[in-house]
């Protein structure tokens, strides 16, 4: 089965194209919304500017557009110009995401495929990371959290990190809005990003990063 499949650079977004290549379907392209704003409660919109490395590193080729107010018209409008069977989204545990996911792909003529939803949130990050994929957090607007901003999780620290998010009563996989991920490795990739430099931003309870400089290097 032909696909595209809904990225913003994060863990779930990419954990989910990974899965449906793991069924046997073809991702044949990745599909972005930039948001009007970083707070949209169905895009994501930090760092939008390194899906291009992702496009390099995975060989695919990355359709987007940016948000004219209307997210859901917006992605009805993105999805009509794909030639594929399916739309595959990393929505995990949420209803506003995945009702709108629905709905647009019902608009466009598009089968609508949620591969990782209701999965077990901290089994689904252990498995993440145990299948190779490493991502950093590019976002904090949980208290407490804050000491995760900027740093990588993978193998040897996602115990830890989930411990965490249990004490925080923060939902281990970031579903309220909790936190954002940005995945440097991953199978899907030819390589990994390496982060050169970074900058720190706080407005208010919400604190992020950009990724202002990051290199790539490929594997052959």
């Amino acid at each position: 089965m032909d696909v595209a499949s809904l990225i913003s650079g994060g863990k779930d977004s990419l954990f989910a194209s990974y899965v449906a290549m793991q069924f046997g379907w073809d991702v044949k392209y990745f599909l972005s919304v930039a948001p009007d704003n970083i707070h949209s409660c169905l895009f994501h919109g930090l760092n939008l500017h390194l899906l291009d490395l992702i496009s390099k590193l995975t060989g695919k080729p990355v359709i987007r557009i940016k948000s004219k107010g209307n997210e859901v018209e917006d992605l009805v409008e993105l999805l009509k110009k794909v030639d594929v069977e399916g739309v595959v989204n990393g929505a995990v545990a949420s209803d506003y995401q995945r009702t709108r996911f629905n709905y647009a792909c019902k608009c466009a003529g598009k089968k609508s495929f949620t591969p990782i939803w209701h999965k077990d949130p901290e089994k689904l990050l252990e498995l993440q990371t145990m299948a190779g994929f490493r991502f950093l957090i590019v976002a904090s607007a949980a208290e407490g959290l804050e000491k995760w901003l900027g740093k990588e999780i993978g193998r040897e620290n996602v115990r830890a990190f989930i411990e965490d998010c249990k004490r925080l009563r923060v939902h281990p996989c970031g579903e309220g809005g909790e936190y954002e991920t940005f995945v440097l490795e991953c199978p899907l990739y030819r390589g990994k990003m390496i982060v050169r430099e970074k900058e720190f931003v706080r407005e208010g309870d919400f604190s992020y990063v950009i990724l202002k400089k990051v290199d790539v290097v490929e594997s052959f």
